[in-house]
């Protein structure tokens, strides 16, 4: 099986508050290890090409955990590439990369991958190292590298995320008045 779930968030969560990014990185041809995939019962329906997976989701890669009630994916005909990824019920996905673990909660999470994009939903809760958000909803752009909350944002930064540099001090200061003798 492809690194599904891998293309859900890797690269994205560190955008989490406006910390500088690192660059999401491209999918890999090569699996780096295995995907595994446990539940309670599976079903394929391979003339729709469509996997359900229902009870006690987990699944998980080198980078990557992601547990839930619910698991379906739908395959394109023609390049058995994932077309769209839907979680359900109680999601948790858990993302390790240089900048930590980050986690993001929430009771659905869905997949497009025509649009590059993971949007979570029913009470949606993201923490890493530079903080903790919570919203309504959170829309995850990979192929922008953007981040958006929309609804209710919560968010709340531990006093060492605001003495970074990068948060508290633009990379190019604000044009003004020149200052005189």
């Amino acid at each position: 099986m492809k690194r599904l779930f891998l293309l859900l968030l890797a690269g994205c969560l560190p955008t989490l508050f406006g910390a500088e990014p690192a660059p999401a990185p491209a999918p890999k041809a090569e699996a780096s290890g295995p995907v595994e995939i446990y539940s309670d019962e599976a079903d394929f329906e391979l003339q729709e090409r469509t996997f359900v997976y229902r009870g006690h989701v987990r699944a998980s890669d080198p980078q990557m955990k992601l547990s839930c009630d619910l698991l379906t994916a739908w395959m394109a005909a023609t390049n058995n590439q994932f077309t769209n990824i839907v979680a359900e019920g109680s999601v948790v996905i858990e993302v390790a990369d240089a900048q930590g673990v980050s986690r993001a909660t929430g009771g659905r999470a869905v997949y497009d991958a025509a649009a590059n994009v993971v949007v979570i939903t029913e009470n949606p809760v993201l923490v890493n190292k530079f903080g903790t958000m919570t919203c309504d909803r959170v829309i995850l752009d990979r192929a922008r590298n953007r981040l958006h909350a929309r609804g209710n944002v919560h968010i709340i930064m531990p006093p060492e995320t605001l003495k970074q540099p990068s948060l508290v001090r633009p990379e190019k200061p604000p044009a003004g008045p020149a200052k005189g003798p």
